[in-house]
């Protein structure tokens, strides 16, 4: 297939998040998020204004996250939103499992294995 240079503005990828539970355990969820597609030098931007304090780590999150599908209560789907999102970042492991599926997405995680 031939690499096209115009790409949609989002992608979809699942995100695992493992939650610690009772007995030394964690329970896995699995859901889909729908990230905006940023170039390596806006994430490098995004990272350098985080280690300065011009941008939060939530805004980070906020600008890179844009969806998701397989977020739910008691009473079914979440629909996203800024809300949404912090109660979702407010679970510990949530906000790394994310991060790490965005690399693993961008294939970040295979450069820095190299």
């Amino acid at each position: 297939m031939a690499l096209k240079i115009a790409q949609s503005a989002t992608f979809r990828w699942p995100v695992k998040i493992m939650i610690p539970v009772d007995g030394g355990r964690h329970d896995s969820h699995t859901f889909d998020v729908e990230f905006a597609r940023k170039s390596t030098s806006d994430v490098e931007l995004m990272v350098a204004k985080i280690a300065t304090g011009e941008l939060t780590e939530f805004d980070a999150f906020r600008d890179l996250v844009k969806g998701w599908s397989g977020v739910v209560d008691d009473k079914g789907e979440i629909p996203f939103s800024e809300s949404a999102l912090k109660m979702v970042l407010d679970i510990p492991t949530a906000g790394i499992a994310i991060l790490n599926a965005y690399k693993e997405a961008t294939g970040e995680v295979a450069r820095r294995k190299n």
